[in-house]
């Protein structure tokens, strides 16, 4: 610390008398200081719990003389006990120093320091302690206390201090008394100090805590040096000093306020300097300080080159960099100017301050057109120095056009857009916006596309539209050229105009696909007349697609009309449903309600059996290949022609096909087999595999509402072979030609597949692909309303229109005790009539044996 105190050197250690116990290094008790007028003082050393206590006596004149410090277990102290009454005459210098890891003193106030005279290093380097209360202490007598409470800069632990009520009117010597100690923010009674002989105290607060310091009480007649007394002090705001507080005598004065950077302001009006040897760097590093007080005596001048260090102001947005008297704020100084002008003597008191900087600059954003001409009085209304005077911008411009600094964006008036510019002028800065403004007319429209049927605005694609200062525009101010017809596919060019804008967009009209399939147009059914039926209407609702082709479920299915149950005749069911261009989409079908008296009524023998069958890549296969039996309500064989089948096989590719087959028999009953085909590559050389029939029949054949009639009133109803047309058992092959002649059952005539067909057959040898098999019937789309070429009982018929876009045309439902009836209009073939007349002799010679029976 050379430099900051006179004496640097710290004094030997007495050579004084030691007593017996200082020989033995380690030891763990004794008595210290014996001798010399005095008994010594008692202590022992508990090493378990790491206190060491001392037991009262007293001790002369024991200056750096403790006997724990050269022992091996001095750093394991951790706590001092004093139990009884201790009393220090003379020097005591040293008395707990470096007791390093000592957290806590007990028993302090138990220690009488009435009788001493030299505190040097009492509590120095004891870095764990917290709190030290030495309020209790009577220090009248003591004048030197250098070093009482020092500890290495960065190690202290040390926060507080009480120290009231202590008599400091002999110290003459305090140098380091406080510091260092950076977190010592408090000493209690430090502002009733009166250090009247104090001569050396250099560094005395150095690098401690404190915030504020009042030491406007304090008397310091005899002061020599007061060199780095607040040096570091980084926590300090202020100091007060009071009349008492005499620097007449003062020679060292340097590094006084050196790095308190948070120093704000300081009287100094009272300090008379003029002795002063030393004055360097008393304000270095003082950068905020912003108010300063100087009197007549404040004498400045550098006593040797360098100066006090009072700190340039920084001109910026708040100061002008210059200091002002209060008492005149005309009177503006540079730090460099107020040190020379308080380098003398009889000056007047006098406080300045940091200039604040009155500078405004009032900017305004403005818009100009493309090619205008731009500098940066058209942005600034008014101007005004930092010293509050008011500044002509054009004569400014004239005189300097670079006084008014210009930063951010770089102003293009050629080019349309939004410039950000920062203004700055005499420390002030002010961002204002420069808009070079463009024709902003703008149209946005986009493509759009419905389906047919639906509903079409021009406002549909518009998407908006500004004018030429960007703003928004309503679509009434737009103009619209061209048509579109919504019930016909196909694109339309639209034309949308705004001033110099033209946008074109095209609108499709896709093909509506909306579609409502049923398995029937007609169906018979049979009931006794009790108001109950087991058919349903969503048992004849095969499919529905909406507009888009999307499949709508039954629930989306209305259905207009309901059969009285009771009542025999023909109902119209009508099934509906809107889609999603809010055309209603339509089917119908007719419901003939037959009721049969109690005793006509039979138990229905409806029944349906396939099974699964596999073959090889290049077997022809028929959905005949797989039906087992088919039976309708009284027994009666159905053929194939009667099913509808559904479901696609290739035959010339390996894999397993699944094909449905449904039957609806006269009592409203639904019959699904599901059949599955399995097509196996053919082995090398061998192209036999396991023949249709021979495979297991469907595991459900029995399924569906079937049975006998139980009970002798059951009157046998034989079958009746010549009713089934011939050729219903055999195979269509998909690679003949089909004479007109000679028809298969459920297939069209002719060349190719019609499209009315249940059965699409290709060219390619061996392949047959059934995609469905439906008994002449007709599945007309919605949107198709033309005639139709059906093939019914193996004649061509021309159809009439369907009332509805999709209404399939379905055979007459058999009554109880047939097979299959003609529809309107349709030539029953000889095979068919004859049947049919042989059927009615054999059902009339039943019936007339079974009357027989029941009057027997």
């Amino acid at each position: 610390m050379a430099g900051v105190i006179r004496n640097p050197e710290r004094p030997h250690l007495m050579d004084g008398y030691r007593n017996d116990d200082m020989e033995d290094d380690d030891s763990m008790a004794g008595i210290w200081g014996a001798g010399y007028n005095a008994d010594g003082i008692r202590w022992h050393f508990d090493a378990d719990s790491g206190v060491l206590v001392l037991d009262g006596g007293e001790i002369y004149d024991c200056y750096g003389d403790s006997p724990w410090q050269s022992k091996s277990w001095v750093l394991q102290i951790v706590k001092v006990v004093i139990s009884k009454p201790i009393r220090i005459i003379g020097d005591s210098g040293g008395f707990f120093e470096n007791l390093t890891n000592v957290e806590h003193y007990e028993g302090l106030e138990k220690i009488d320091v009435s009788s001493a005279t030299d505190l040097r290093y009492f509590f120095s380097e004891n870095t764990h302690v917290k709190e030290l209360d030495l309020s209790s202490w009577q220090v009248g007598n003591v004048t030197d206390m250098s070093y009482l409470f020092f500890n290495s800069p960065g190690t202290s632990q040390l926060t507080t201090i009480n120290i009231s009520g202590w008599d400091t009117r002999r110290v003459s010597e305090a140098d380091y008394m406080f510091g260092p100690n950076e977190k010592l923010t408090r000493i209690i009674g430090i502002e009733n100090l009166n250090f009247e002989s104090l001569k050396e105290a250099g560094g005395l607060f150095i690098k401690t805590g404190l915030s504020e310091l009042d030491l406007s009480k304090w008397k310091t007649d005899s002061l020599d040096n007061m060199a780095a007394w607040f040096m570091d002090m980084h926590n300090l705001t202020s100091v007060k000093f009071g009349s008492q507080f005499k620097t007449d005598q003062v020679t060292w004065i340097h590094l006084l306020f050196s790095g308190c950077s948070n120093l704000t302001e300081v009287d100094l009006s009272g300090f008379n300097l003029h002795r002063v040897e030393q004055n360097l760097d008393m304000f270095a590093g003082c950068e905020r300080l912003q108010k300063i007080t100087l009197g007549p005596d404040t004498d400045l001048t550098p006593a040797k080159i360098e100066s006090v260090g009072l700190m340039d102001i920084e001109a910026n947005d708040q100061y002008t960099g210059y200091w002002i008297n209060v008492a005149n704020p005309q009177q503006r100084l540079t730090s460099a100017e107020l040190m020379n002008l308080y380098s003398g003597k009889n000056m007047p008191i006098g406080t300045y301050i940091w200039e604040a900087n009155q500078a405004v600059i009032d900017a305004n954003d403005i818009t100009l057109e493309v090619g205008d001409d731009w500098n940066w009085t058209d942005s600034i209304e008014s101007l005004t120095d930092q010293f509050g005077q008011k500044v002509d911008v054009q004569a400014l411009y004239e005189a300097n056009p670079q006084a008014v600094k210009l930063s951010g964006d770089r102003v293009n008036t050629s080019q349309p857009g939004t410039y950000r510019v920062t203004f700055k002028y005499a420390g002030k800065t002010v961002t204002a916006l420069v808009i070079v403004k463009a024709d902003q007319t703008s149209l946005t429209v986009h493509d759009t596309e419905l389906h047919a049927g639906g509903t079409w605005h021009a406002q549909d694609g518009f998407d908006g539209a500004m004018d030429q200062d960007g703003h928004a525009i309503d679509f009434n101010d737009v103009t619209v050229t061209g048509e579109v017809n919504t019930m016909v596919p196909g694109d339309y060019q639209i034309t949308y105009t705004y001033g110099s804008q033209t946008q074109t967009i095209t609108v499709t009209v896709k093909e509506n696909q909306a579609s409502l399939n049923l398995y029937q147009n007609h169906a018979t059914v049979h009931t006794d007349g009790q108001g109950t039926s087991t058919w349903q209407p969503q048992s004849n609702f095969q499919n529905a697609t909406d507009s888009d082709g999307q499949t709508l479920d039954w629930s989306a299915i209305e259905v207009v009309g309901t059969p009285d149950w009771t009542t025999a005749g023909d109902y119209r069911l009508t099934y509906q449903f809107t889609d999603k261009t809010g055309q209603l989409v339509t089917a119908t079908m007719t419901v003939t309600l037959v009721i049969e008296e109690a005793d006509e009524q039979a138990e229905s023998q409806s029944d349906l059996q396939i099974h699964d069958s596999t073959i090889t890549v290049g077997e022809s296969w028929q959905p005949s290949d797989n039906l087992v039996l088919a039976t309708d309500v009284n027994g009666g064989e159905l053929s194939l022609a009667d099913l509808v089948v559904t479901g696609t096989v290739d035959t010339n590719q390996a894999g397993v096909y699944q094909v449905t087959y449904q039957y609806t028999d006269a009592s409203g009953q639904i019959f699904t087999r599901v059949a599955t085909v399995t097509v196996v590559a053919a082995s090398d050389g061998d192209t036999n595999t396991e023949q249709p029939g021979a495979t297991n029949t469907n595991d459900d054949v029995n399924g569906g509402s079937t049975g006998s009639i139980d009970g002798d009133d059951q009157a046998e109803i034989p079958t009746n072979d010549a009713d089934q047309m011939e050729g219903d058992a055999a195979d269509v092959d998909a690679n003949a030609v089909i004479d007109d002649a000679t028809p298969a059952v459920g297939t069209n005539h002719g060349k190719g597949a019609d499209r009315n067909s249940g059965m699409q057959t290709t060219a390619n040898g061996a392949k047959s692909v059934v995609t469905s098999w439906t008994h002449r019937s007709q599945m007309t789309n919605t949107a198709s309303l033309q005639h139709a070429q059906t093939i019914v009982g193996g004649h061509h018929q021309e159809s009439r229109p369907t009332e509805s876009a999709s209404v399939a045309v379905q055979p007459v439902t058999a009554k109880l005790g047939t097979s299959a009836l003609p529809q309107t209009g349709e030539a029953p073939s000889r095979a068919n009539v004859m049947g049919t007349v042989l059927l009615g002799l054999t059902m009339f010679g039943s019936w007339l044996g079974f009357r027989r029976v029941k009057r027997h």
